[in-house]
């Protein structure tokens, strides 16, 4: 029998009109299998199939708070174990999603076998639409893997946007930038706090007990936004996002303690593989495709201003302090290791300097260092640029996207 990893899949799902959150409680079920079906094609060819011929045994458990829709759920994705539950709406959406999480992760700990546990989970929303493989055979159970992710830089010169389009050959392309939370709340935040308070909330992997302890954002919620929402100027969190960054923080703290006080043989670390927008996205914006990355030799000189821009505001460096913290848990390495199973052009995404850093915030390298310098640009799946393999396998999935869609609105 291979190693054995649990995919554990949670929450509330919305469908192609509606949110998860704006989704009535009855639900709309014919919709929401059909969106769920959508999801459930990428993950069955890009996670499940993948991995087990890869030479892993991988176990799907499901919670979801969609009730109508779970005997389809089931069918979709033969879980080992699955519940189906009424939601609650006394509990508010980043409550009632780690609920979820709670429920879906004790399903895991009742199916534990004999013959041993799980070297890893993958906990992963419903609606993650996936666009290349995510093996994990050799991911270490001592991280917490999570998504690269970058936002799109806003503004620019039109002789810039010009010469980006130029590069994509495209309507569309983009610069990209390490995350900052000003984005979200409209307001100045304090440097350290506005860029290191946000992951991405779509999946993470882990071990059964690092997932488990997730499960604090449901039981201590209140202490939670109450913490976060005197770092964060007075702005109450209103996202996962958010409670992960802090959640994830206080882990790393922990584990940094016990490791000095000698009660732990290896420290709790993070690690970033694959990117969101590039190998996979949510459903809802499925219309998009996905992007690739090209490299900005071409166009360097005509986008220097904007690159040169884009630098000063990372200085002085607000993932790194000469102070023993900046608000959150730092860590004296930050790894960017990576699975020896990625494709040429992850390979080369993922390519940047590999470094130890002092005093470093542990979301230092979650946007890739050739985004964050300039070296390459997102551009859309249909830009030459892209290849014609890439455009093959978007074109099937937006066609089976709206054959889905077409079968519930007719």
């Amino acid at each position: 029998m291979g190693e054995r990893v649990a995919l554990c899949m949670f929450g509330k799902i919305g469908d192609f009109r509606e949110t998860a959150t704006s989704l009535p409680p009855s639900g709309h079920n014919q919709s929401v299998v059909a969106y769920a079906s959508l999801a459930h094609s990428t993950v069955n060819e890009h996670l499940l199939l993948p991995n087990r011929r890869a030479g892993l045994s991988v176990h799907v458990f499901l919670h979801s708070w969609n009730p109508l829709a779970g005997p389809s759920l089931d069918r979709l994705y033969q879980p080992r174990a699955s519940l189906h539950q009424q939601p609650q709406p006394q509990h508010e959406r980043v409550r009632s999603a780690h609920l979820s999480l709670k429920r879906v992760l004790q399903l895991v700990r009742q199916h534990e076998s004999a013959a041993g546990g799980f070297s890893l989970v993958m906990l992963s929303r419903f609606d993650v639409v996936w666009y290349r493989d995510l093996l994990m055979r050799g991911l270490r159970p001592t991280h917490i893997w999570l998504p690269h992710y970058c936002m799109p830089v806003l503004g620019g010169a039109k002789d810039e946007a010009a010469a980006i389009e130029s590069l994509c050959r495209s309507d569309r392309g983009a610069l990209a930038e390490p995350v900052y939370a000003q984005r979200f709340f409209g307001v100045r935040l304090q440097r350290e706090v506005n860029y290191n308070s946000f992951v991405l909330d779509y999946w993470f992997i882990s071990s059964l007990e690092v997932a488990e302890s997730f499960a604090d954002i449901y039981v201590r919620h209140s202490e939670y936004t109450e913490e976060m929402s005197a770092r964060l100027g007075g702005y109450r969190p209103f996202a996962s996002h958010f409670f992960w960054t802090f959640h994830i923080s206080k882990l790393l703290a922990r584990s940094k303690a016990e490791y000095e006080a000698g009660r732990t043989s290896e420290r709790l670390r993070v690690g970033f593989i694959t990117q969101a927008e590039i190998d996979f996205n949510l459903c809802r914006y499925y219309s998009f495709g996905n992007d690739c990355l090209v490299d900005t030799s071409p166009i360097r000189s005509k986008i220097a201003a904007r690159v040169k821009a884009m630098s000063a505001k990372l200085e002085p460096n607000p993932f790194v302090s000469s102070q023993q913290n900046i608000g959150l848990a730092l860590v004296t390495e930050v790894s960017t290791q990576q699975p020896g199973n990625t494709s040429a052009s992850t390979v080369e995404r993922n390519s940047f300097p590999r470094r130890n850093v002092k005093n470093a915030s542990w979301l230092i390298h979650m946007c890739p260092h050739s985004l964050v310098k300039g070296l390459s640009v997102q551009c859309p799946w249909y830009s030459a640029r892209c290849g014609r393999e890439m455009q093959r396998r978007v074109r099937e999935m937006l066609l089976f996207a709206e054959s889905l869609r077409n079968a519930v609105t007719t």
